[in-house]
């Protein structure tokens, strides 16, 4: 996986609804300065429209929208939430949620193969995020 920033890693949030957990996750951008707020808009609308297809194995939700001016640059974040979130999917409920916004389709594509391959390279990754106590082991985790 791309490394994700430490600063861009966020533990102990909640939520009410997987909308807020979203805006959670995409905000960690936003006051990086990577994205802007429509961007965030996009990765609901997507959502509301095409169902919960952003959750891709149980606990997991990758948040994420076409490239566009709303991406200031590329860049992830990582955030765990306490308590359950819930997408409608089969792979609900949702514990760690990532945002990936991507200043073009070639990076977009790279960056989604390179999440995908660490998720299943360890099948209980999600787990393992979700017991970190400190940002440091989940940067470990996850960049290592």
């Amino acid at each position: 996986m791309e490394n994700i920033s430490i600063k861009n890693i966020k533990m102990n949030q909640t939520a009410q609804d997987w909308q807020q957990a979203l805006t959670i996750t995409c905000n960690v951008l936003v006051e990086s300065g990577s994205i802007t707020n429509e961007y965030t808009k996009a990765c609901i609308d997507s959502v509301l429209e095409y169902g919960p297809y952003i959750v891709l194995s149980p606990g997991f939700a990758l948040a994420h929208s076409r490239p566009s001016e709303a991406v200031i640059k590329s860049d992830m974040s990582l955030v765990v939430f306490d308590n359950d979130i819930l997408f409608g999917s089969d792979n609900d409920p949702v514990r760690v949620i990532i945002c990936l916004a991507c200043t073009d389709n070639i990076q977009h594509v790279e960056r989604l193969s390179k999440i995908g391959e660490k998720m299943f390279e360890d099948e209980h990754l999600i787990e393992k995020i979700i017991q970190c106590k400190t940002l440091e082991d989940i940067s470990i985790l996850i960049n290592g």
